[in-house]
């Protein structure tokens, strides 16, 4: 059925129909994170919690609740799941025709509706690797999408979430941009000024000596967040040296970077800053593929894209 004839009579294989889908990838730290399975009680406490924040358009609200997370064959410190985003129809606004005016009586009393049924309901599938605690989430359907601010902001209202705080401590979540494009910032030539943030990274995801000297200073200082800037010599730019750069690469994964660079027409300085620029990878995959198959070919294309991912 998938095959065509040519004109010489062989048979040709119909081509495989694909559609492009787009990724996000975020480091979640949880401190501390020293118990097993810390990362997965972490999305179990997500799910039976039933936090969910709204997303600034109209009455949804995007979260995790009853949906069954699913191992990833390929690798064992890594899981499947989804978000789900709906519309909350106790808060929207109801109007009652037969007094001609906006009701203040109870709606939840007058409507009932099965708590597993969610109007507009819709959800964005991920994979969270627990080594090095990567979660990456498709945020685009079939249907509609969602954005990475969406999705920071969520993990954000659950790190000021009080249950959260009781059984797991602080949390922080970073937007992470491409290696590259950090390692093309960090090597501009026109570059002004730059400013560092790092918060808290995990030791665990240390490759480097210069890694574990930042969290040790951090550790000893008591210190859940490190500044650190520099700006040229009048007349001059900044040209960083390979401590520098790599203290750099540090804080695009646990923080941000934020600087100040000379366009191209050296008219203006320009600010940059690693939180505008979150990767969004499109990626074309073919329809009806497989979960496993789907998961394994987005990492294959993540990795060299995401420093963390090769350590």
């Amino acid at each position: 059925m998938g095959n065509t004839k040519s004109k010489g009579g062989k048979n040709k294989a119909a081509p495989i129909k694909e559609k492009t889908y787009t990724f996000v990838a975020f480091n979640i730290r949880l401190h501390p994170h020293d118990k097993p399975n810390t990362y997965q009680n972490f999305f179990n406490f997500l799910q039976s919690s039933n936090l969910f924040r709204k997303t600034g358009y109209k009455y949804n609200v995007i979260g995790i609740n009853e949906q069954i997370y699913q191992p990833y064959k390929d690798d064992e410190n890594a899981f499947l799941g989804s978000f789900i985003r709906y519309t909350e129809i106790f808060d929207a606004k109801w109007y009652n025709t037969q007094k001609k005016d906006v009701e203040d009586e109870d709606i939840s009393s007058l409507i009932k509706v099965p708590n597993h049924l969610k109007l507009d309901g819709t959800t964005f599938d991920f994979i969270f690797l627990t080594k090095p605690h990567i979660l990456i989430v498709q945020i685009d359907n079939d249907d509609t999408g969602t954005t990475s601010n969406t999705l920071e902001k969520y993990f954000r209202s659950i790190f000021d979430n009080a249950d959260f705080k009781d059984k797991f401590k602080s949390g922080e979540i970073t937007a992470l941009t491409h290696s590259e494009g950090i390692k093309a910032l960090l090597n501009n030539p026109r570059l002004k000024s730059i400013e560092y943030i790092i918060r808290r990274p995990n030791s665990d995801l240390f490759g480097t000596s210069i890694e574990k000297d930042v969290l040790d200073d951090m550790e000893e200082s008591c210190s859940d967040e490190y500044k650190f800037g520099m700006n040229a010599q009048p007349g001059k730019f900044l040209n960083l040296n390979s401590k520098t750069k790599a203290i750099g690469e540090i804080a695009a994964e646990n923080g941000e970077v934020n600087a100040q660079v000379l366009n191209e027409n050296l008219s203006k300085f320009q600010p940059i800053s690693t939180k505008d620029l979150p990767i969004q990878e499109p990626i074309k995959l073919p329809i009806g593929i497989d979960k496993n198959s789907k998961w394994k070919a987005i990492l294959t294309k993540f990795k060299p894209k995401i420093r963390l991912l090769n350590q």
